[in-house]
C-alpha cells in the first residue's frame, strides 16, 4: 500500500468536501445505496434510518 497515494487522496476528498461546504451544493437524497455492484450486496438499510443526515467535518 502506498501511504503517500492515501494522503493525496484525503486531501482531494477533503478539498472537494470544503468546496461543496463552503459553496453550499444542495445534495439530493439517493433513492438507493449499494455496496459493491447494484444488487449484489446489502443496501442502504444496514445503517438504519439515514433520513437527513450528512457527513461533515
Amino acid at each position: 500500500m502506498d501511504v503517500g497515494n492515501d494522503q493525496e487522496n484525503a486531501a482531494a476528498w477533503t478539498a472537494y468536501g470544503t468546496h461543496h461546504l463552503q459553496r453550499g451544493t444542495l445534495v439530493p437524497d439517493p433513492e438507493r445505496l449499494d455496496f459493491g455492484f447494484r444488487g449484489t450486496g446489502p443496501g442502504l438499510e444496514v445503517l438504519g434510518d439515514v433520513a437527513d443526515r450528512r457527513v461533515r467535518r
